[in-house]
């Protein structure tokens, strides 16, 4: 028996999960069309959209008795719920929205010339790196780009540990201020790499 998958190891059975509540900014106002998701560690499970009254509810499938995260989004700010215990009845969530503090940085060569184009990932704190013959990143919680100033942003993370990486040919580059907790406050992450051609660098 085992005790994580039940009898003969069978998957544990998921059951609709009811997520419900209120969406209200700073001042206890509701707060309509504001996006609501359900996350499963770093993958979205379902959402909704709040009404003129602030009220959400919506389903999705899922384990019961496990933590999950509720996030709520409009504009600029958000609210968090992270690692709350659904049951399958559900409750009652309050999501107060309040400014969403960016995670933002750039990347360039040693004399300052941006570099576009370069995968920048936030992970969480310490997380292994991939496997070769792997495709998922693990810890992975979201990805973007470097534009043609090399600057990258995130605009709506998950406020918690992380590391900040970047993609280079044949190689991987942690931020030297890995572990920084982000949500708190805006936070900056500047890259400046050897330069590098065709992937092959040069010094």
């Amino acid at each position: 028996f085992d005790f994580q998958r039940g009898p003969q190891g069978a998957a544990a059975e998921e059951s609709i999960l009811l997520f419900s509540g209120l969406v209200k900014n700073s001042a206890g106002e509701p707060v309509a069309d504001a996006t609501v998701n359900v996350f499963d560690g770093n993958e979205e499970k379902g959402n909704g959209v709040s009404s003129e009254s602030g009220k959400f509810s919506f389903a999705s499938r899922l384990k019961s008795g496990r933590p999950y995260t509720v996030a709520a989004f409009k504009d600029n700010d958000a609210a968090w719920v992270i690692d709350r215990v659904m049951q399958t009845g559900g409750e009652e969530l309050n999501l107060i929205l309040s400014p969403q503090f960016q995670v933002r940085g750039k990347v360039t060569g040693l004399d300052g010339t941006p570099i576009p184009q370069v995968l920048v990932q936030l992970i969480d704190a310490g997380a292994p790196d991939p496997s070769p013959d792997r495709l998922t990143t693990p810890g992975f919680r979201a990805a973007a780009w470097t534009d043609a100033a090399g600057v990258y942003e995130f605009s709506q993370a998950r406020p918690g540990l992380v590391d900040v990486v970047i993609h280079l040919p044949n190689k991987r580059l942690r931020h030297p201020d890995g572990g920084a907790v982000i949500g708190e406050e805006e936070r900056v992450f500047d890259f400046s790499i050897a330069p590098f051609r065709q992937g092959i660098w040069r010094k």
